[in-house]
């Protein structure tokens, strides 16, 4: 009888294994599977930090063309080494302060700013030549284009570049 009851433990302790084996199988199955998302998700943030870095760097070239980003107000929330070098500002210092400043007076008194902004949120984009305002007060004969971003809110850049040569303030 004894035998009898080894027996039976010997095939209940087989059985136990083989379920706990199995058990084991199927969560290893998930770890790895769990794994292979958490690599994938970490692949995928990689490569997006990385096209961040390549896009930046790309905007920090171009050192010849004032790259301005604003949000719905107008005010500053980009600013690329083209135009600290056209504009005089760095980054720190105009960051959040209005697009005004960079205006001229008489842009100003006519609504320019807004119409340009409205005009590139209905119609996609709008080109201007016009003259603009350095930080130390000179003025600037500039040719840009300003066109939405769309996002969860509407914000709008600026690609300008300064020309070498302007026209007579006569002729405008």
């Amino acid at each position: 009888m004894a035998s009898r009851t080894l027996s039976d433990t010997g095939s209940n302790a087989h059985a136990r294994i083989a379920a706990l084996e199995a058990e084991n199988a199927a969560l290893r199955a998930q770890l790895s599977g769990s794994r292979a998302a958490t690599v994938i998700a970490e692949a995928e943030h990689d490569s997006s930090r990385a096209s961040e870095q390549r896009l930046r760097l790309i905007l920090e070239s171009a050192v010849d063309f004032a790259i301005i980003t604003t949000d719905p107000e107008g005010r500053v929330t980009g600013w690329n080494a083209g135009a600290r070098n056209i504009l005089g500002w760095d980054e720190a210092d105009i960051l959040g302060q209005t697009s005004e400043l960079f205006w001229t007076p008489e842009d100003l008194a006519s609504g320019a700013p807004e119409a340009e902004m409205s005009t590139a949120r209905e119609q996609g984009r709008v080109a201007d030549e016009r003259w603009h305002l350095r930080r130390d007060g000179r003025r600037f004969w500039a040719s840009g284009e300003m066109t939405p971003m769309r996002d969860e809110a509407v914000h709008c850049s600026a690609i300008s570049r300064s020309c070498v040569t302007a026209p007579s303030r006569a002729s405008l």
